[in-house]
């Protein structure tokens, strides 16, 4: 009993993957070239992975990681319940003429042995053309201020007061801990901070009589 041919929707003719190199990569590779020279359109519905797996004889986690490096950089989206579509890219990251298909290499990315390993052969695409979702764009039309400039001033929020800090002392004791460091101190320790000064945060909270700390509850 023979099995019915796979009904795509979309020809995957040309991807040729050399399975001496990363599949996942070269898909990648080979569907992002598309995406930008318009053989995919924006609205293409892609096959669902372990369709596209089946019809180019590599496994689906090969497709699942090349699927999922488009969706980080927006080249395409999925629909809920309705599958994975070629996103609509802004126009600014639309090049005017047919893009041209070949790598620094030279060679052109229709040929097996001419797809690179290296991510840094690809044409690079600022991320503020290419990823267009709502929250990109509400960092951009409402980012927060500038901090003010000059020297710090009183009342400025997270500004403390630099004039009251012991910069002598702080330094004094800084450089006599790295003379002769405790190596203990270096690797990770108590979760709940550092004994030594649990415990002397506890005797001025007792002394001051803010409240009965004892070292445990700290």
């Amino acid at each position: 009993m023979t099995s019915e041919p796979l009904s795509l929707s979309f020809n995957p003719a040309g991807i040729e993957l050399d399975r001496r190199q990363g599949l996942s990569r070269q898909l990648y590779q080979a569907l992002r070239v598309r995406v930008l020279d318009g053989r995919l359109a924006s609205g293409t519905r892609l096959p669902a992975s372990r369709d596209l797996a089946a019809a180019l004889s590599i496994s689906r986690n090969s497709v699942v990681r090349a699927y999922d490096q488009l969706y980080a950089e927006g080249f395409i989206e999925g629909r809920v319940g309705d599958g994975t579509y070629v996103a609509q890219l802004p126009q600014a990251a639309l090049p005017a003429k047919k893009l041209s298909t070949k790598l620094s290499t030279g060679f052109s990315t229709g040929l097996s042995t001419a797809l690179s390993t290296n991510w840094l052969d690809l044409p690079v695409i600022s991320s503020s053309k290419v990823i267009h979702n709502g929250a990109l764009e509400r960092v951009e039309k409402n980012h927060l201020a500038m901090p003010p400039s000059g020297p710090p001033k009183a009342f400025r929020v997270g500004v403390p007061a630099f004039d009251l800090f012991p910069f002598e002392v702080w330094a004094k004791l800084n450089a006599a801990f790295w003379r002769k460091p405790d190596l203990q101190q270096l690797c990770y320790g108590d979760p709940a901070g550092d004994a030594r000064l649990r415990g002397m945060v506890a005797a001025y909270l007792r002394s001051s009589g803010a409240c009965s700390a004892r070292l445990s509850k700290l």
